[in-house]
Formats: structure tokens, sequence, C-alpha cells
């Protein structure tokens, strides 16, 4: 049977489908930050919203997750401001 098949042609096209490119990197920046503010703000279900956009449920949630951390990072207080981050010598020469 192999060496039947051995040396014969038969023309068989594979169609490979391309991949597809997720919704989510075909976004500008300023869509990605104001689904990340309607994400945090759940002014409807993250299901919903994944589906307006055509993103993941997952993508939704790290969004969320990323923009909570600036908001918790921008409004951290601000004891680490008294912190000396590092010292200057000063020499006579330094003054003059």
């Amino acid at each position: 049977m192999v060496t039947q098949i051995i040396g014969t042609f038969t023309p068989q096209q594979t169609h490979f489908s391309p991949k597809k490119t997720p919704a989510a990197s075909r976004l500008e920046p300023i869509e990605i930050k104001n689904l990340s503010l309607q994400a945090l703000a759940r002014t409807e279900p993250l299901s919903h919203l994944a589906q307006d956009y055509g993103v993941s449920r997952k993508f939704l949630y790290q969004q969320a997750a990323k923009a909570s951390d600036a908001l918790d990072e921008a409004f951290a207080s601000s004891v680490d401001d008294q912190k000396v981050l590092f010292y200057l010598p000063v020499t006579k020469d330094w003054i003059r």
C-alpha cells in the first residue's frame, strides 16, 4: 500500500486559517483606559462590557486591576516623602 503511494502526486490543499488578532490588541490606549474605568465603575456587568468591546472578561479583570493599582499608588499616603533619598557631600571647593 505504501509503495503505491510513493511516487504518486495528489494535490492536496491544506487551508490554514490565519490566526485571529485578539480584539484587545486592536484597541487604542485611550480605549483601554476608558474600558478600565468602566470596569472599575461596574456600571454594567463585565460580561456585557466584554461582549460590547469583543474582549475577554479575563482581559477586563487584568485592566481593572492595573487601573486600581495605579489609583492606589496615586492616592497613597505621603509618608515616603520624608524619607531621605540620598546624601550630598558639600566641600568648601564646591561652595566656592
